[in-house]
């Protein structure tokens, strides 16, 4: 439910091509970062808007999206707390764009992400465009190692038959395929994207890797961060093959074998991250394994509970 909606908006939405959609929960300071890099792209201003949508931030961030309204066509939107499925569904349901782009709030897009992206749909209609994620926080072990573990499954995922899966964080598409597809799955609290993503492939639209439309992700973590993060990650898997089984053939195998090439994991991080020890990687990856397989039976465990309660009903 909407409890506030437009904190500024342009005189008229009659010139814009694309609608830049970013849900946000309190990260006032992020935030501001992602509005200054989206102010500042070189992409005219008349043909861009940026959708603020507020998921129920305790204070609002109403203020930190209308100090930039004359810097960008913006508006902001509220919502009480319903995560960021529900609130990327919203801003695109209000969006004047012909094309959706995605980033989140602690994500800073290169000067030219809009115009690249742009370029990129118009070159390959009926197409979903992802773009590369770089790691902002090098310092940050965690959020290191995390980082180079997306990048791992980008790589796989584009070396396979599967379709491959792009960030919500980095994702763009026309809104009508956005709509056609019926937008995120608000049940899903982490996944979301990869079940997006392979919902808009069967309907026939083409994944297209983009690797110059960049965003610098500072998703800034401590362990219990991390685990917790993956711990939602294995439930969503979990929740995402078993929608997928009803959509088209596949089954839990090509992420089991996924998961098994631990020495190739830490060979690539290794090489990629020279200045962090091998044991640290190694004993990072092998909690990634643990808290995603912990998400995975804790969802199951959910789902076949279900199951047995329907079937005494």
């Amino acid at each position: 439910m909407i409890r506030s909606n437009d904190a500024t908006c342009s005189d008229s939405q009659a010139k814009t091509r694309i609608s830049v959609v970013i849900a946000t929960f309190g990260r006032p300071s992020a935030l501001r970062r992602c509005l200054t890099a989206l102010a500042d792209q070189d992409l005219d201003e008349a043909e861009f808007e940026v959708i603020v949508v507020d998921d129920g931030s305790d204070p609002p961030v109403r203020d930190v999206a209308a100090s930039f309204s004359d810097e960008v066509n913006i508006r902001y939107f509220r919502q009480s707390n319903s995560g960021p499925s529900a609130a990327r569904n919203l801003g695109v349901s209000v969006a004047a764009g012909e094309f959706i782009a995605f980033t989140d709030d602690d994500c800073r897009p290169s000067k030219d992400w809009l115009s690249t992206i742009l370029q990129a749909l118009e070159d390959h209609p009926n197409s979903v465009v992802g773009g590369m994620v770089l790691n902002g926080l090098p310092h940050n072990l965690y959020s290191t190692v995390s980082q180079s573990i997306v990048d791992l499954v980008y790589i796989s995922n584009s070396d396979s038959r599967e379709a491959f899966v792009f960030g919500a964080n980095n994702l763009a598409m026309t809104k009508s395929a956005f709509e056609t597809a019926r937008g995120f799955d608000v049940a899903f609290k982490a996944a979301e994207d990869r079940d997006l993503c392979d919902r808009l492939a069967i309907l026939g639209h083409t994944m297209i890797p983009v690797h110059k439309a960049i965003v610098v992700h500072e998703h800034g973590m401590g362990f219990r961060k991390y685990v917790a993060m993956y711990v939602r990650y294995g439930r969503g898997a979990f929740r995402f093959h078993q929608l997928r089984r009803s959509r088209r053939p596949g089954s839990l195998c090509s992420t089991i074998k996924f998961h098994l090439r631990l020495a190739s994991f830490l060979s690539f991080i290794r090489e990629r991250n020279p200045q962090i020890a091998g044991w640290k990687i190694l004993s990072l990856l092998a909690v990634w394994q643990g808290a995603t397989i912990a998400g995975m039976v804790l969802e199951g465990g959910r789902y076949l509970r279900r199951r047995l309660v329907g079937q005494l009903a």
